[in-house]
């Protein structure tokens, strides 16, 4: 009898023993998954999606605000409004090959462009000026500005052969010929056609010297019986002879439509299609708020071709900050604010979203590489690459 409770009691313990051992390795398990986590969202984070795979992350010493990808896909450019450096990274390689340093007291790199022959990198600096540098050895060859009252640099665009670049300030258009580096056309915006608007972003069509402004035309809605000012969402055309635009297409409606003033452009490549993006959640309780997001429009006439991010909570996602289009055109990166980072990778030819992946701290810029599909965000003191596939 004693044997047989000896045999029972220790197939107990012995069982005891055995979940106690499988209870601690769950333990560990999830211990483990959770710091891994956490870790990931020290760091930055980072994560993949049902077809965006994360492949690698740059560690930068200042939080990168703009970025920009070579034609040739060898090397991702970093500027940043708290830094009077400009950084050069060899993807390859995953290093920094040479930092580019804005000798001006006041100097910060706002926002970068590549030119399409891959020659030039042009960097927006505070003071109103547009610099530029050649690639073949990273000098500085040229400081740009137009004429002192029509100064400013907040964004610019290469056109498509390279052989122009434009500026758009607070209140000036300048266009300067690559080369020679004449100045074009310089256009006062708020003495004329645009007084009262606001302007925030430049591209080029392609195969064209046409250049697109992107901003916000001011308006005056009802509001309790009285009268508040707004933005009517806009994109200005300016062909190479215009001195006032020769159309303009309204992506969002001011006030109860839930538009707002246009924060990015982003141009198929094929130049059918035009992509905007908005500061949805901007406004106040006059003007109302931007509850629209990303709105593709169809190039010729202006109409709306989609608006796939309206529907969703902006709340979630956080306004657009970066939009991008794939070299073939068959993916749209929308890149967000807020914490934790999301990004949307929409379909360049249904316009749905197909994808949707996290930096886990907020999206500054994004841009994608010309070469393939890869794509990368500037965000948190990182930037983050992720590759999509390619089109079978």
């Amino acid at each position: 009898m004693r044997k047989l409770e000896s045999m029972i009691h220790g197939g107990s313990r012995g069982r005891y023993h055995k979940l106690m051992v499988w209870v601690l390795m769950l333990g560990v398990l999830i211990f483990g998954a959770t710091a891994r986590s956490a870790l990931a969202i020290f760091e930055g984070g980072g994560t993949s999606g049902q077809f965006a795979k994360l492949e690698f992350r740059l560690r930068e010493s200042f939080h990168p605000t703009s970025i920009a990808w070579s034609p040739d896909g060898r090397y991702i450019a970093t500027g940043s409004t708290d830094s009077r450096e400009i950084h050069i990274w060899e993807v390859s390689r995953r290093r920094m090959i040479k930092r580019l340093l804005i000798t001006t007291g006041i100097g910060f790199s706002h926002q970068l462009s590549w030119s399409p022959n891959g020659e030039y990198l042009a960097a927006c600096d505070a003071p109103g000026v547009l610099r530029v540098y050649r690639t073949t050895d990273w000098m500085e060859v040229q400081v740009l500005s137009g004429p002192p009252h029509l100064s400013g640099c907040d964004h610019s665009a290469f056109s498509s052969d390279s052989k122009l670049i434009a500026t758009i300030g607070v209140r000036s258009l300048n266009v300067f010929a690559i080369g020679n580096w004449r100045l074009v056309k310089s256009l006062d915006l708020i003495a004329g056609w645009g007084r009262g608007d606001l302007f925030n972003t430049v591209a080029y069509l392609p195969r064209s010297d046409t250049v697109l402004i992107g901003g916000g035309q001011y308006v005056t809605i009802p509001f309790y019986g009285k009268k508040a000012g707004a933005w009517d969402g806009r994109v200005w055309f300016l062909a190479s002879g215009d001195r006032v635009p020769s159309r303009s297409i309204r992506a969002y409606r001011a006030g109860g439509g839930g538009g707002g003033a246009i924060h990015s452009l982003a141009v198929d490549p094929g130049g059918q299609f035009i992509v905007t993006g908005a500061k949805t959640g901007a406004g106040n309780q006059s003007a109302g708020f931007a509850t629209e997001s990303v709105h593709i429009l169809n190039t010729s006439d202006g109409s709306l071709v989609a608006a796939p991010l309206d529907r969703l909570p902006p709340l979630k996602f956080g306004s657009e900050e970066g939009l991008a289009y794939s070299h073939d055109r068959r993916y749209i990166i929308v890149a967000h604010g807020g914490d934790e980072g999301w990004i949307h990778i929409l379909d360049g030819r249904t316009f749905k979203v197909i994808d949707v992946v996290q930096s886990n701290a907020y999206n500054y810029d994004v841009a994608v590489n010309q070469a393939n599909d890869n794509f990368a965000v500037a965000t948190n003191r990182q930037v983050i690459v992720w590759s999509l596939p390619e089109r079978q």
